[in-house]
């Protein structure tokens, strides 16, 4: 059997080792590329191809020490593009975390594990179509690794997420979802769901005059109740009543600016929301 063939490049002293390239002997494909520290003795890297194409097929990177694993990656034996990179805790067995890359669409999936190296903390989803990889989606689990606690999705081509969906203990069953101005990342709108998956209450954030929150039928998800807030957001400034079948306010009180008395109560027409009547008063609410 023919040996490999070997070159070694040194650094500028011509003394200290830099690269030790192997090739093979019959085709002139090189096998495998050992890469030193400035010492010339501790192992940086080593890159292996394969022997008939000469194609990059993994590449390990060593920690200071030269001999604990800082990271794998793996390459498509066709190709040799990137397909996978395994990231090691300084033990060099432990993994951190890693990256897949889908060889069809180019996206780059990350999966970071716990301190245990093997349950699942949160995956995230980037889109490699610009210079750096823009976020699509990180996916956060409970403790248990598998359980989806919430997922953060991202405005395309940007660092700011602009939703976030958080679920119940089952990981699957939407508890509540937040979601974001893309521009600053300020929140616009909170909607909570009841267990059916029916909307349960919604609280808005938008930069209107006021804010305020939407309380909803149980049963059957029909608006019944607004309640708008000064600035402050704990102020209330007025409540609005609506009938649960046709949707229609029916009854709004007025708040002084202390939030508690009341100003005014108007009355509504429940189908044509028609102002009825207007009763002033300086009643306080009760607690």
């Amino acid at each position: 059997m023919k040996n490999n063939l070997t070159k070694i490049f040194y650094y500028e002293d011509n003394k200290r080792i830099y690269s030790i390239y192997e090739y093979n002997p019959f085709n002139g494909k090189p096998i495998k590329k050992t890469f030193f520290q400035i010492d010339g003795k501790t192992i940086n890297s080593i890159n292996e191809y394969d022997p008939s194409t000469g194609n990059k097929i993994k590449e390990t990177d060593f920690q200071n020490d030269g001999k604990i694993i800082e990271c794998i990656s793996e390459y498509n034996l066709s190709t040799g593009n990137l397909i996978k990179e395994t990231w090691f805790q300084e033990d060099g067995a432990t993994i951190i975390n890693i990256n897949k890359h889908d060889s069809s669409t180019g996206n780059l999936k990350r999966t970071y594990f716990q301190d245990d190296g093997k349950t699942i903390s949160y995956i995230m989803e980037d889109d490699p179509c610009i210079v750096l990889f823009e976020r699509i989606k990180t996916t956060y689990f409970r403790s248990d690794g598998k359980t989806i606690n919430y997922i953060t999705e991202y405005v395309p081509y940007d660092i700011f997420p602009f939703r976030e969906n958080y679920y119940k203990s089952d990981g699957s069953t939407i508890d509540f979802i937040e979601e974001f101005d893309p521009a600053d990342f300020s929140p616009i709108k909170t909607t909570y769901y009841n267990p059916d998956g029916s909307i349960l209450k919604e609280t808005n954030f938008a930069n209107n005059e006021y804010n305020y929150i939407k309380e909803f039928d149980l049963y059957n998800e029909k608006l019944i109740k607004k309640t708008y807030y000064l600035d402050d957001e704990k102020t209330i400034n007025s409540i609005g009543k609506y009938d649960p079948s046709t949707r229609k306010i029916i009854e709004k009180t007025f708040y002084n600016n202390d939030g508690k008395t009341i100003k005014a109560i108007c009355k509504y027409d429940p189908s044509t929301e028609k102002k009825l009547n207007t009763l002033v008063s300086e009643l306080k609410v009760k607690k």
